[in-house]
């Protein structure tokens, strides 16, 4: 229940709330209050009980947030633009909608918050915890989810061009059609993720684990996937032209139908890799592990290969 002196004062006058704040040790209880709509642009809100509130459609921007505990609450279509969210507590939160760009949420916790259609584009989510967060659709270019953790979170059609997710964990998230070209996945764990569709054209996956990933579908060409680990991988027909795959471990991957072209597999591991239908055309692979490598209908035009030094002692 809100402080009824703390919700007047705020709903009032933003500027005579923030010199109270400044004076004042205390930390404002607005839990469950009503604020929908209301203007409280740069309002300073930092480690307030804003539990179960309703803010649909407030102005919140450039509004100081910091590890205020927002559990629960309505932030639909709520405007945060360029707002300080690092530390806050944002677990099953509403933010459908919301504006969120250029917003630091650095640290934040989001499990289980609905963001979808969100627009969060060069937002700042380093070490953030977004387990379980529908993302679907959501505006996310350019944003930094840096050492994030996105287990099992759904981003299903959202647009990551140029996101940074460098060691973020998407343990079985679900990226279905979205568009991560020019992304920055070094070091992620994607283990088990579904990403049917998924466009990462140009994207960077260096040292990235995908085992066991579904990327049926996906378009990974010219892509930077050198020593990544997409063992138990399924990438039936997926496009990997010009794809720089040198050191990857794609064992027991299933690779049918898949378009390598002008790939660079040199010193990857396809142990009992099912490239059955597939297109190694001008393709690099020189010293590949190839050990009960399935190679039915394969096209080979002008590819290089030659066997890996450990095999040839055999």
């Amino acid at each position: 229940m809100a402080n009824s002196n703390h919700l007047t004062l705020l709903q009032e006058n933003v500027e005579q709330w923030n010199c109270w704040r400044q004076r004042s040790d205390e930390s404002p209880d607005l839990s469950g209050a009503a604020l929908s709509g209301l203007d409280l642009r740069r309002a300073n809100l930092s480690y307030a009980d804003l539990s179960g509130v309703d803010l649909q459609g407030a102005n919140l921007q450039e509004a100081n947030l910091e590890s205020a505990i927002l559990v629960g609450g309505n932030l639909c279509q709520t405007k945060l633009q360029r707002a300080s969210l690092r530390q806050a507590y944002l677990s099953e939160v509403m933010l459908q909608g919301a504006e969120l760009s250029d917003t630091d949420l650095c640290e934040a916790i989001l499990s289980e918050a609905d963001l979808q259609g969100a627009d969060l584009r060069r937002s700042r989510l380093c070490n953030a915890i977004l387990s379980l967060a529908n993302l679907t659709e959501a505006a996310l270019g350019e944003a930094n989810f840096s050492d994030a953790v996105l287990n099992e979170a759904r981003l299903d059609q959202a647009d990551l061009t140029l996101a940074i997710l460098t060691g973020a964990n998407l343990v079985r998230a679900s990226l279905c059609d979205a568009n991560l070209r020019w992304a920055n996945l070094s070091y992620a764990n994607s283990s088990y993720a579904i990403m049917r569709g998924a466009n990462l054209n140009l994207a960077t996956l260096c040292n990235a684990i995908l085992d066991g990933v579904d990327a049926q579908q996906a378009v990974f060409s010219l892509g930077d996937l050198h020593d990544i680990s997409l063992a138990g991988a399924h990438l039936v027909d997926c496009t990997l032209v010009g794809a720089d795959l040198r050191g990857a471990n794609l064992q027991d991957a299933d690779l049918r139908r898949t378009d390598l072209a002008g790939a660079r597999l040199g010193e990857a591991n396809l142990t009992r890799t099912n490239l059955c239908g597939s297109n190694l055309d001008g393709a690099d692979m020189r010293q590949a592990i190839m050990t009960d490598t399935l190679l039915d209908a394969t096209r080979m035009t002008a590819t290089t290969l030659i066997m890996h030094p450990l095999l040839e002692e055999v």
